[in-house]
């Protein structure tokens, strides 16, 4: 979870626009609207100008700005050390967003050794003086267990606080949380309006959530057209997997005009920043053909990249085109590798051809026993076909030799 949004909250557009002391310090106030809009306008030059005038004034605004500008090498060359000790001297000042800052260098060891236990003091004492970000933070070690015990309903509780303050993941998390009943009893109606809440602040993890809603008609009706709107959206935002997604929908012309070429483009977007879901879409393209010219071996080296990520659908079809050798050559021992680990992993489909193996004997010792149990594993996970060759495979074997 950590990972959705650990974005780098030292950025310069990360700094408040509003001066939070503005009724102490009211001379301060031109001099700190002139370094946010520097920033924002990427004239690192001169918010680095102001944020230093504001510091030597003895600002925690300038000292904050400083720090972030060392941390992400805004108009000075990047210096880890001289961004902490600029967020140090923000946050003993009080500093909401420095204290933040400061939590997230000690998570990170950047700057400062690691210390979890210091990073989640600084991330409660900001939280307390309302910053919405410590707050998520805090939820989100109470998810992972950072620190601290893991507590579905604690990190809620933080979520929420966040959420309140118009927090876009922290919202994005509650829905979450009420789609699941993780830490509150489960609520599709407030999982809509948390996704919807996120979304509407262009917050990529709310708009695909959205779109995967639609798109199955999961607490809405079905609308594949809506569908593709909010993965248009995503992507857009930056969440990868709706590069898969949207290649999906081309490919299959749900919710938009069936397009291979575009379909194409969307999967090989999801190649390019390694997303495994659409890595292993398109290599079973290439492999079989499937609205594309066949290459084999542009699909193999897709579906092996994608079976380096644990994803389970390269993992079988992998499996499969190995066991039977019409599309490659055939490696029955490697095809039992990858049809274990993903039967292991809970996947009907390698299951039966796992079944398949033992019964014919291909790249393991024909084992009836076992094919039988597979083939009975296959039938309890859903599978549909396991069932007609267990009885096959039975019948078979009661056949006067």
């Amino acid at each position: 979870m950590r990972t959705v949004l650990m974005a780098v909250i030292l950025a310069a557009g990360a700094i408040s626009a509003q001066p939070i002391y503005a009724a102490d310090y009211p001379e301060l106030t031109e001099l700190r609207t002139k370094a946010w809009d520097a920033a924002d306008k990427q004239d690192y030059a001169a918010s680095l100008k102001y944020y230093q005038q504001l510091a030597d004034k003895g600002d925690p605004a300038g000292m904050y700005g400083l720090a972030a500008s060392y941390g992400n090498g805004d108009g000075v060359a990047k210096d880890p050390k001289a961004s902490t000790k600029w967020m140090q001297k923000a946050a003993d000042l009080g500093y909401p967003e420095a204290l933040t800052g400061l939590g997230l260098a000690y998570e990170r060891g950047t700057g400062v050794p690691k210390n979890q236990a210091t990073a989640n003091r600084h991330y409660l004492a900001a939280a307390e003086k309302g910053d919405a970000r410590a707050a998520y933070f805090i939820g989100g070690n109470y998810v992972d267990g950072l620190g601290v015990d893991k507590d579905p309903v604690k990190a809620v509780s933080w979520f929420r606080k966040a959420a309140e303050k118009n927090f876009a993941e922290a919202q994005y998390q509650m829905g979450v949380a009420y789609e699941n009943g993780k830490g509150v009893v489960a609520d599709p109606v407030q999982a809509l309006g948390y996704y919807t809440l996120a979304a509407s602040q262009k917050n990529a993890n709310g708009e695909f959530a959205l779109g995967v809603l639609h798109d199955l008609g999961q607490i809405v009706l079905s609308n594949k057209e809506v569908g593709v709107y909010w993965y248009s959206r995503a992507a857009e935002h930056g969440r990868i997997e709706a590069y898969n997604n949207l290649g999906q929908a081309y490919r299959n012309g749900d919710g938009v005009a069936k397009d291979i070429t575009a379909a194409i483009k969307w999967l090989n977007k999801g190649v390019d920043v390694n997303e495994a879901f659409a890595t292993a879409n398109l290599g079973h393209l290439y492999l079989t053909g499937d609205g594309v010219k066949a290459d084999a071996a542009k699909g193999v080296a897709l579906l092996e990249k994608a079976v380096k990520a644990e994803q389970i659908f390269a993992t079988v079809e992998l499996g499969i085109a190995l066991q039977e050798g019409r599309l490659i050559a055939a490696d029955p021992g490697r095809s039992i590798t990858l049809l274990q680990t993903a039967s292991d992993k809970g996947d009907f489909r390698a299951m039966r051809y796992l079944a398949r193996a033992y019964a014919k004997g291909i790249g393991a010792a024909q084992n009836e026993a076992t094919a039988k149990k597979w083939y009975l594993k296959a039938i309890a996970a859903g599978d549909p076909d396991a069932k007609a060759e267990l009885t096959a495979l039975i019948a078979g074997a009661q056949k006067p030799k």
